[in-house]
């Protein structure tokens, strides 16, 4: 009797350390990204790629003068109008120029694509107020600097992580799906 109650705790024993050493008692690093937002949230799942981007227009009335992103935009004028520096430092936008756009944060997961927009801006050329070309460009590149450089900290701002839904949720989602 004895003897069967030893085996039964050096079984136990060498169970444990076979599960502790293969990593049974670890926690899983918490992956599955929800994106928590002013509207709410979305489920992101497992976080394939994460980006900054920005999209402008710089129009007149109805008509774009440029469009893309900062970058694009930034290089598209200064191609346009570099050839005399001194006129480029002093250049303003006539009456009725609107500068619009956004910059932010997009995900790829594996439950959906997000972005959400971390800052935006609308600037309007009067007579009164012309828009200063070389100021322009520095606000613009100074957004797209600071939504480069403090991409992860908006992220953290907008992120929670936790463990993938059971198996179960799929199956919810299924039957949920067949309900509506």
């Amino acid at each position: 009797m004895k003897q069967q109650i030893s085996n039964i705790i050096i079984a136990c024993i060498i169970s444990g350390t076979i599960l502790y050493l293969s990593g049974a008692f670890n926690k899983p690093e918490p992956t599955y990204a929800t994106a928590h937002f002013d509207g709410g949230f979305i489920l992101i799942g497992e976080i394939a790629q994460q980006r900054y981007f920005s999209d402008m227009k710089i129009t007149l009335e109805d008509e774009t003068l440029y469009s893309g992103s900062i970058s694009e935009v930034i290089e598209s004028i200064e191609n346009d109008l570099v050839q005399d520096e001194e006129a480029f430092s002093s250049k303003t936008f006539v009456d009725g120029v609107r500068v619009k756009g956004k910059v932010g944060l997009k995900w790829v997961g594996s439950e959906a694509p997000f972005q959400i927009t971390t800052e935006t801006f609308d600037f309007r050329s009067t007579e009164n107020n012309p828009l200063i070309l070389v100021d322009i460009i520095s606000q613009l590149k100074a957004l797209e600097a600071d939504v480069k450089i403090n991409h992860q900290s908006h992220a953290n701002d907008i992120l929670t992580f936790g463990q993938a839904p059971e198996k179960s949720f799929l199956l919810s989602k299924l039957i949920n799906a067949f309900k509506g």
